[in-house]
């Protein structure tokens, strides 16, 4: 019997090309042997609309829409309230964390314009699917990762370790980077800047790329490409 989630990432990888955006083959590839699926909590986070009040009510793994969710081409919100569901009846008020729509990650990696034996920081591990998909790409040993939150980077590890791949991991802030493993090639931050700290522009090698969503304080507008 054929896996059903090959064939939903297969199908992902497919539709995404369809509409001009996956256009690497490497990328493609990629999108192809990475399990989306096992880097999503059993428990995710929708709209309540039953409610109408905007609040975000659970959705377990036994849930229709989790299995529909982990290989449409939408972004899901993987915790609320930095873990700790704000109302009694676990229902949360805002998204702590969330898994990317395929999409935004397939624009973002492409805009790296990586090949084999670069190094890659990424900023904002999460849960540790967009780092799988590099770890695919360019080899584990390429890859180094930092997450701010403890609890996020525990799970991304296992996540990560579950499945084969064995970047170098690191908590902190992001906007530090990571200094003992640079300098990089590339820098990815998967969190919006409104600015682009200093530790990413000296720990970026001369003729480096840093990609990341770029915002004003009303709304995130761009993905922004820098050359070093």
């Amino acid at each position: 019997m054929v896996d059903p989630h090959i064939e939903r990432r297969v199908a992902l990888a497919a539709l995404l090309a369809d509409r001009g955006i996956l256009n690497d083959p490497a990328w493609h590839r990629a999108l192809e042997q990475v399990p989306r699926h096992h880097f999503l909590p059993h428990t995710v986070w929708g709209k309540d609309l039953d409610a109408g009040d905007g609040r975000l009510v659970s959705v377990p793994r036994s849930h229709p829409n989790w299995s529909r969710w982990a290989y449409d081409d939408v972004s899901v919100i993987t915790q609320v309230d930095d873990g700790r569901p704000l109302y009694p009846d676990r229902r949360g008020d805002r998204a702590t964390s969330s898994a990317s729509q395929p999409s935004l990650v397939v624009e973002m990696l492409q805009a790296l314009d990586v090949s084999e034996g670069m190094s890659v920081l990424e900023i904002g591990t999460a849960t540790g699917y967009n780092c799988a998909l590099l770890c695919e790409r360019i080899g584990d040993e390429h890859v180094t990762s930092i997450e701010i939150d403890p609890g996020l980077a525990r799970q991304a590890e296992a996540n990560l370790t579950a499945v084969g791949y064995q970047p170098h991991l690191a908590v902190g802030d992001g906007a530090y980077g990571v200094p003992g493993q640079a300098p990089f090639d590339r820098v990815l931050a998967t969190v919006a800047a409104q600015d682009i700290p200093g530790a990413w522009i000296s720990q970026t090698r001369p003729d480096g790329v840093i990609v990341t969503p770029w915002a004003t304080g009303f709304a995130t507008t761009a993905l922004l490409a820098l050359p070093r």
